[in-house]
């Protein structure tokens, strides 16, 4: 049955994964007594999750919030001299579960900024600022964290100050245009959600986002790259939706 094709899709992403990871995990156990696949995760808990739901909790920034982690590891830390030390695993992840237990508004909007970033942003006013196209702005903000300290309707009057800076414009349509583009894509998924290409763009989808929990406000827009082929083909096929229902049907 299709039931049971997809139990057993579901269950070869899985453990095919597991399977390929398992060897190394336990050459780390040996080596370091960790039973981990890579230092990343406890890393981006520490250094990105902690620091940021501090941060927008507190309304400091979060370059200084994470310094101040940073100082008490290198204080606190069974190896300190290198972070990305397996055997700093369980203090990071101890560390990073208090802060989430004290701050946890914070950490949820740390997410929501993170998913923002990965999903809608086109980063295009960086590039062109990169590349001297257009001039940089006397002042950068993170605008997140402006949401964060100030409101939705603090970010929006925020936001019409700055927007006749080309900087900001250009963002601002980039996040507008992919804001749409993305939600046509889910949106075109589950119109052909019997072809199994939608099924699996969805999973990858929530899969990548998933990642977000651990990384929020380190991730970027060029993380979603794998992604945006698909995205394109989806949002297309709601494009067409809509043209045939809305457009031609009314033109007829």
């Amino acid at each position: 049955t299709i039931f049971k094709q997809k139990i057993i899709y579901g269950a070869i992403i899985i453990f095919i994964p597991l399977l390929i990871m398992i060897p190394w995990q336990y050459r780390n156990y040996k080596v370091f007594g960790v039973f981990e696949f890579t230092s990343a995760l406890p890393v981006n808990l520490f250094n990105y999750a902690g620091a940021s739901s501090i941060s927008f909790t507190k309304g400091s920034p979060y370059q200084e919030t994470k310094l101040k982690l940073l100082e008490d590891f290198k204080s606190e830390s069974p190896y300190p001299e290198n972070q990305k030390d397996l055997r700093n695993s369980e203090y990071l992840k101890n560390e990073t579960k208090e802060i989430l237990k004290l701050y946890p508004i914070g950490y949820i909007k740390s997410v929501m900024s993170g998913l923002n970033t990965f999903l809608f942003s086109g980063n295009y006013h960086y590039l062109l600022m990169k590349y001297e196209i257009i001039d940089r702005p006397q002042e950068i903000k993170s605008y997140s964290f402006i949401w964060a300290k100030d409101g939705f309707w603090g970010l929006v009057k925020t936001v019409l100050k700055d927007i006749s800076s080309p900087y900001v414009f250009i963002a601002f349509l980039g996040k507008i245009f992919w804001v749409v583009i993305v939600i046509f894509s889910v949106i075109g998924a589950f119109i052909r959600r019997k072809d199994p290409l939608s099924i699996l763009f969805l999973v990858i989808l929530l899969y990548f986002c998933a990642t977000i929990l651990s990384v929020t406000i380190g991730v970027e827009a060029r993380h979603r790259y794998a992604l945006n082929p698909l995205i394109f083909i989806f949002s297309s096929v709601m494009m067409k939706f809509i043209y045939e229902r809305f457009i031609r049907h009314r033109s007829a």
